[in-house]
């Protein structure tokens, strides 16, 4: 993770929303997305990649959901370690890793889908 994740909000007409212009609703929405953002993540193959993408994901970390969310990565990749890899649980090929377009704007990313 190189940068904080974040969230684009789109209206109905696919505008891009600036946060000042949010909702509550929106805000919601974005907070969600930012969380899932922390959770997912491509499965790392060696503890040491783990301990460095664990460093940058504590670094952006606002909120205790936030870092609930971090924890929750933590663990399935040590899961992922212990049983092998993606046979165990880890993040799938599907998964979205930094600098992925649906990392960065999920929810677009599912409109896409």
């Amino acid at each position: 993770m190189n940068q904080r994740p974040r969230a684009v909000i789109r209206d109905e007409s696919g505008i891009v929303v600036p946060p000042e212009r949010w909702n509550d609703e929106q805000r919601r929405q974005a907070r969600a997305s930012i969380i899932d953002q922390f959770r997912r993540g491509f499965q790392r193959h060696t503890l040491e990649e783990v301990r460095h993408e664990m460093a940058a994901r504590w670094s952006y970390v606002e909120s205790w959901e936030e870092e609930k969310a971090v924890r929750e990565w933590i663990l399935s990749q040590l899961d992922g370690l212990i049983g092998g890899g993606n046979k165990a649980g880890g993040a799938g090929p599907d998964a979205a890793g930094p600098g992925s377009p649906e990392f960065l704007d999920p929810i677009a990313a599912r409109d896409r889908h």
